[in-house]
């Protein structure tokens, strides 16, 4: 079973979307792994082997997973593979002593080679979290963002309706998402993607994530912003999100995807 550590202090609300799982059957390392990201503000839970971490993965909704390779019962290898196997949107951090084989079928997020200091750690879990889009990739899906906001600029108009385009956008893709993913893992989605939004433009760290995966006060806040200011904000956080959905199903599904919930738009590409 996995063990729950108590939650730091002064935790936000969507940050505790980013609970992260540890997983070592050697129980000294998974001690100071534990504690390195607890003093860094993470809430942790921990497991001693594959079986009760995947066990924990079913039962909790991990931002992260961080596991080592060789332990009893289900390898961490084996682990992930059971995650990507069931289409979960986990990123995933091996830290283990040696490299796997065929590492690009795993999905990694990053590895860790031991041994490891606790602060080259953080400074991994925070990339993987918190880190930017490629800049290889950030251009197609930031215009791909744009044309799908347009649309549903266009759509508000002819309706009326009011309130945030990036609110629209995540309604739009919340029931194709969690029939990939689950509610839970759509809701880690739309989290991840507000939080690495949030750390390229400040005004979205004011948004919380609802227990449904819905976006806490962002219609709100974009009637008290200037209009490039909440464009600036949506293209960011729709494409993070559209990012996030391209490193899990890839491009070849994501873009089909797209065109079927915005079947107007005729010049998607990623």
């Amino acid at each position: 079973m996995s063990t729950p550590l108590a939650d730091p202090p002064n935790q936000s609300k969507h940050k505790s979307h980013l609970r992260i799982l540890v997983v070592d059957d050697e129980k000294q390392i998974l001690r100071l792994n534990s504690k390195a990201l607890i003093h860094s503000g993470y809430a942790v839970d921990t497991a001693e082997d594959g079986g009760a971490a995947w066990d924990a993965i079913q039962a909790v909704s991990y931002g992260l997973l961080i596991t080592d390779n060789q332990m009893p019962r289900v390898t961490g290898v084996e682990l992930v593979k059971k995650c990507r196997g069931a289409r979960m949107p986990l990123p995933v951090i091996l830290a283990s002593g040696a490299r796997p084989a065929e590492p690009e079928s795993l999905q990694l997020a990053a590895m860790l080679l031991k041994p490891f200091t606790g602060a080259q750690l953080v400074k991994t879990v925070r990339v993987v979290l918190h880190g930017k889009l490629p800049s290889n990739t950030a251009p197609n899906l930031r215009q791909c963002a744009r044309l799908i906001l347009a649309y549903e600029s266009a759509s508000a108009r002819a309706t009326g309706l009011k309130g945030s385009r990036a609110s629209r956008v995540c309604d739009r893709l919340r029931g194709p998402l969690s029939s990939l993913t689950g509610a839970g893992g759509y809701s880690i989605l739309v989290s991840r993607a507000l939080v690495l939004a949030g750390a390229e433009v400040p005004w979205l760290r004011a948004v919380e994530i609802k227990g449904d995966g819905s976006l806490e006060d962002l219609d709100e806040l974009t009637t008290k912003l200037d209009p490039l200011t909440i464009e600036e904000g949506e293209v960011v956080l729709v494409s993070q999100l559209l990012g996030l959905l391209v490193s899990l199903i890839g491009s070849a599904l994501t873009l089909p995807l797209c065109q079927r919930i915005w079947p107007t738009i005729d010049d998607l590409a990623l």
